[in-house]
């Protein structure tokens, strides 16, 4: 039994409180995340920008797993243009 204590908790070993590997939501105050959360994704932000900016009415499929902020990049594309 002392084993299942131990899986539980293994996380706090490591300083975090729950699995970094979690797909859940990001909750944050005010409905979405800054852009600076998104490092690493500059060619992204730049072309979905760019996409946004543009008159032209297509449409963009942004996919990938669950709760990994696809959402939140968009809204956060849409607020630069």
């Amino acid at each position: 039994m002392k084993n299942d204590k131990f899986l539980n908790n293994i996380w706090e070993l490591y300083g975090v409180k729950e699995n970094p590997f979690s797909t859940s939501p990001i909750l944050v105050l005010g409905g979405s995340l800054p852009i600076d959360c998104f490092v690493g994704r500059t060619k992204n932000i730049n072309r979905l920008g760019k996409l946004f900016a543009s008159k032209g009415g297509s449409r963009t499929l942004v996919f990938g797993d669950v709760g990994v902020g696809k959402n939140d990049l968009c809204q956060c594309c849409k607020k630069l243009c």
